[in-house]
């Protein structure tokens, strides 16, 4: 009896899990996305997903992190690193970096600064696929 619960809950995992293909990475530059492009950002803190729309404008949506699972209408403004004791804002998002997300709302535009990225994914538009568990 336990085999066949055991079965069929492996069987019910396959028909509704979700593989990404994916690539970890330590850096992402922003003219490498295209449309439907999925980022995949671990922070120190939090997961966010970032879905891209229109990549020249770096529009998309995201979720995660404080969001929840609410998709919120964003702009990507750049990945934050520090240098000598300075910030600036590059067009990649890296490890060891923050992302920068400027975030449309009804009461206005509002800025998102995660914490620190450990951990990078870039799912490439058409790379989703259905895998067993």
């Amino acid at each position: 009896m336990e085999t066949h619960h055991s079965e069929e809950k492996a069987n019910n995992m396959a028909r509704i899990k979700c593989i990404f293909q994916g690539a970890h990475t330590n850096e992402i530059d922003f003219e490498d996305l295209s449309a439907n492009d999925e980022l995949l950002i671990r922070t120190e803190n939090s997961r966010y997903r970032f879905s891209v729309i229109n990549p020249a404008q770096k529009c998309g949506t995201l979720s995660g992190g404080s969001l929840g699972d609410q998709l919120c209408n964003v702009v990507l403004l750049g990945g934050m690193v520090k240098s000598d004791g300075s910030s600036a804002i590059i067009q990649a998002l890296r490890t060891e970096s923050r992302a920068f997300f400027s975030i449309c709302t009804q009461g206005g535009l509002k800025q998102l600064l995660t914490s620190l990225i450990v951990e990078l994914t870039h799912i490439k538009a058409g790379t989703k696929e259905m895998e067993p568990v």
